[in-house]
């Protein structure tokens, strides 16, 4: 105080005004020093997180947040203003919030260990479960994306999206046997949506199981045919299989539903140069030639020369 009645316009003698007053539990009037220095230095981060910590002691929240915050746009590649954000949310029973925060600035670790805890509260929630799956599989943790995602699945069976996040955490670790079974757990549940039909297409081709691929894809198709993804994916598998002939159809159809769909064109000029249609090859040439120059010279150099 001495110092600041000399100098009352250095934020610094203000600052540890107010962390003299938090270790002592002043917490207003903390809470007042800082604000203080937030007034002489705006742009300063640690003022605002200071601050920020002093409205959590004294149980204003929603200040808190605000203040932390504030340090987070002053300087958002810190990540000690993240991590004392999403650990505020976190130390407060607000899962969802903390996660959300983690998340948001790419901090798996301290997201997992977020969900964690929210699981040794709501060990028979499912969601929380999800969210744990959700996680891992975002940071590329993969076998324990299964674990929790089997977890969501006994809490839970009859729910498809769980079957389905299953399917594609299996897809990721490269075991696509499993991820077959999951996917077409999904489609008991709901035999409707394109998109699991989609999934076990992609399952069954990476197994090399192309008849069970096409005809994946075909359901897909019949369900939502306006799709051109699903018409590439199908031509896919046809090419896989050796059935240019109808990998060919297949990807006119994607074609036609985008016309710039660069890698429809590029693959069924592929299968046009392995049926000997040599015109039709000269043809996707130039039709990449005015999409994608990059990717007409890479096809000139892979399909059109060595043929």
């Amino acid at each position: 105080q001495e110092a600041i009645r000399i100098e009352p316009e250095y934020a610094g003698h203000w600052c540890y005004l107010g962390d003299a007053y938090k270790e002592s539990g002043q917490y207003d009037e903390a809470i007042e020093a800082y604000q203080e220095a937030v007034r002489l230095e705006p742009e300063e981060t640690w003022h605002w997180q200071e601050l920020g910590d002093a409205y959590k002691e004294s149980g204003q929240y929603d200040e808190a947040i605000e203040a932390f915050r504030e340090a987070i746009r002053l300087e958002p590649d810190n990540a000690w203003n993240r991590y004392c954000l999403g650990d505020f949310y976190k130390e407060y029973g607000l899962f969802d919030e903390a996660i959300k925060v983690y998340k948001e600035f790419g901090q798996d670790d301290e997201a997992i260990e977020a969900l964690l805890e929210d699981i040794l509260l709501n060990g028979s929630c499912y969601r929380s479960w999800q969210k744990l799956g959700d996680a891992y599989k975002e940071s590329g943790q993969y076998d324990e994306a299964i674990e929790a995602y089997q977890e969501a699945i006994r809490i839970e069976p009859e729910y498809a999206g769980h079957w389905c996040y299953l399917g594609y955490a299996y897809k990721k670790a490269g075991q696509f046997d499993e991820a077959i079974v999951a996917y077409q757990e999904a489609i008991r549940i709901e035999p409707e949506d394109d998109w699991y039909w989609c999934d076990l297409g992609y399952a069954y081709k990476k197994a090399g199981q192309y008849d069970e691929a096409i005809e994946a894809y075909q359901e897909a198709i019949r369900i939502q045919s306006e799709y051109a993804w699903y018409w590439y994916s199908l031509g896919d598998a046809y090419k896989e299989a050796g059935q240019y002939d109808e990998a060919i159809e297949a990807y006119q159809e994607a074609i036609r539903i985008n016309p710039k769909n660069t890698i429809a064109w590029y693959d069924i000029g592929i299968a046009y140069d392995a049926s000997g249609r040599a015109a039709q090859v000269l043809e996707v040439q130039k039709r990449l030639k005015s999409l994608d120059p990059a990717m007409a010279d890479e096809f000139y150099a892979k399909v059109v020369m060595p043929g």
